[in-house]
């Protein structure tokens, strides 16, 4: 996360990622051929990093929790994190209702620990 509250279109990021290094996977959600959201995941160990992205028209339509179950169910053996801006709201509120903690803040943005186990946060 750079920190940059700029907007980059879907598009713009998909291509970005098309030539990312080893440890970074993509997943791309497509409706009636046209792709409305993404999940990128940098494997580091046994901690992933990830980020997502749904376009405007097709957010609060259950996208994001079905990403983030996905990668609970097939990453369940890592530690799964996600950096999210401060003024992004809405992500928080998502990652939250689907079992994340708040582990650390700095002045861009909050970092977040998926809890399989929240008592304990493992």
């Amino acid at each position: 996360m750079t920190g940059n509250t700029n907007y980059i279109s879907l598009y713009k990021q998909l291509l970005f990622f098309f030539n990312r290094p080893k440890n970074i996977t993509l997943y791309v959600v497509t409706l009636k051929n046209s792709n409305i959201g993404y999940i990128l995941i940098h494997m580091k160990e046994r901690k992933i990093f990830i980020t997502e992205a749904i376009e405007k028209n097709h957010r609060q339509s259950g996208i994001g929790t079905f990403l983030l179950d996905f990668i609970k169910n097939e990453y369940q053996d890592f530690e799964i994190f996600a950096d999210i801006l401060h003024n992004n709201i809405a992500s928080s509120k998502l990652h939250e209702k689907n079992g994340f903690i708040k582990i650390a803040s700095n002045e861009n943005f909050s970092t977040f620990r998926y809890a399989k186990n929240p008592e304990t946060l493992n």
